[in-house]
């Protein structure tokens, strides 16, 4: 007797499904890994600016200036350096912080020089994590950064 060939087809459904399975999975890891994180209202305008978008970016990277923030007993304290390391003290910033979950609560405020840093003081109104959109200027040059920072 002649065995037959549909004897494999068992095996040719799992074989196949694990297939589906294995593509599927690295698919979702793909997509988990290079998501940014941002969500965007206007995603469709932002796609149409994003040469310009780039050009800002590259322009600002050309600054070379580096924009860091403490939050010290509730206070804000940004120190803003050149590409030398040398402070930038004739700056203006300004910020508006976000929640990144849940109700936005956008807070603005302007900060002080003091010495090498600007400070706000009592700038965040609650605890949690904020996204602080900051923008500083000298003169007529702008650089803009974004950074998340936590408040206990």
């Amino acid at each position: 007797m002649q065995k037959s060939a549909w004897r494999f087809f068992p095996l040719a459904i799992v074989v196949f499904l694990l297939t589906v399975v294995a593509v599927d999975g690295g698919m979702i890891f793909a997509a988990v890994h290079s998501f940014p994180g941002a969500a965007d209202d206007h995603a469709f305008d932002t796609g149409n600016k994003y040469n310009e978008i780039l050009e800002n970016a590259a322009r600002q990277a050309k600054l070379g200036w580096q924009l860091n923030v403490k939050v010290v007993s509730n206070d804000l304290e940004v120190t803003l350096t050149d590409q030398n390391g040398e402070v930038l003290p004739a700056a203006s910033v300004e910020a508006v912080a976000t929640h990144p979950v849940g109700p936005a609560q956008p807070t603005r405020f302007a900060f002080t020089p003091q010495g090498s840093r600007y400070v706000a003081r009592s700038a965040l109104p609650t605890p949690g994590q904020w996204d602080l959109g900051l923008t500083a200027s000298v003169g007529d040059i702008k650089y803009i950064a974004t950074r998340r920072v936590v408040v206990q």
